[in-house]
C-alpha cells in the first residue's frame, strides 16, 4: 500500500529492512509503541505530499540553505584573513598558475559576464549567482544581506562593490582553498594548513571571548550582593 506495487514484488528481505527502520528495541519485531511512531511517520510523509506540505518542505530547505550560506561566509571571513600568510608556502607551480596571464584573463572574462550593469564593478546583487554556486544552496535561500556580507569580505577599498583586482583576489583565494583541500595540497602544504587552522582557533577564541564578555555584563546585576560589590570595587 505504501509504495503501490504488486505483492509478489515485495520480498522477505524488503520486509525485514522495513521492520529494522522502526525497530528501536532491536528485537526483530515492531512493538505497539514503535508502530505508533511508524504511523506518525507515515502521516507526516503523507502531509508532505500535499500542496501545503510541499510548501512547508520548500520553506525548510530554504531555511537550511540560508544556514549553509551563513556557515560558508563565516569560513570565508576567517580564511580570507589568513590566506595571505600562506601564499609563499605554496608549491611554485601553484603560485605561477595563480599569477599567470591566462589565469588573469579567465578571471576578467568571468568578471565581465557577472557585470550585467556594465559599470566596471560588481555590486552585491550581481554576486548572487557566485554565492549560490559556492554554498550549493537554493537561489531563494541567498539573501541580499548575505551578498553584501560576501562582498565585504573581499572589498579591500571598502566602497561596497568589487573591482576587477578585488575579484581577481577572490578568485585566487578560492583556488588556494580548493588546492589545500586536495590530497596533494594537504601533503605539500602542511605548514600552510597549520597556519590556517591556528588562525581559525584564534578567531574562534576572540569571538567566544567577545560573546562571553557581553554575557557577563548581563549577569553581573543578578549576582549576590557580596560578589557583585567585590567585582566592581576598586580595592
Amino acid at each position: 500500500e505504501l509504495v503501490d506495487v504488486r505483492a509478489y514484488k515485495l520480498t522477505e528481505e524488503h520486509c525485514k529492512h522495513f521492520v529494522d527502520i522502526f525497530d528501536v528495541d532491536r528485537n526483530g519485531v515492531i512493538t505497539k509503541a514503535e508502530f505508533t511512531n511508524l504511523v506518525r511517520f507515515m502521516i507526516i510523509v503523507g502531509f508532505t505530499q500535499t500542496e501545503e506540505g510541499l510548501q512547508l518542505t520548500e520553506d525548510v530547505e530554504i531555511a537550511k540553505g540560508k544556514d549553509a550560506v551563513d556557515d560558508l561566509l563565516t569560513i570565508l571571513e576567517q580564511d580570507r584573513k589568513s590566506v595571505q600568510k600562506i601564499i609563499s608556502l605554496l608549491p611554485d607551480d601553484i603560485f605561477k598558475e595563480l599569477t599567470s596571464d591566462a589565469f588573469v584573463k579567465s578571471c576578467h572574462e568571468k568578471f565581465v559576464a557577472l557585470d550585467v550593469e556594465t559599470d566596471g564593478v560588481l555590486k552585491p546583487h550581481e554576486l548572487h549567482t557566485v554565492v549560490v554556486e559556492l554554498s550549493e544552496a537554493s537561489p531563494y535561500a541567498v539573501t541580499e544581506e548575505q551578498c553584501q556580507r560576501f562582498t565585504k569580505i573581499f572589498d579591500v577599498r571598502g566602497d561596497g562593490v568589487l573591482h576587477p583586482d578585488e575579484f581577481l583576489d577572490f578568485a585566487r583565494f578560492l583556488c588556494v582553498m580548493s588546492y589545500l583541500h586536495t590530497p596533494e595540497g594537504k601533503e605539500a602544504s602542511k605548514d600552510a594548513l597549520t597556519i590556517m587552522n591556528d588562525n581559525r582557533k584564534i578567531e574562534d577564541l576572540i569571538t567566544q571571548m567577545s560573546n562571553d564578555r557581553q554575557c557577563l555584563k548581563d549577569i553581573i546585576p543578578h549576582l549576590p550582593d557580596w560578589l557583585r560589590e567585590d567585582l566592581i570595587s576598586e580595592s
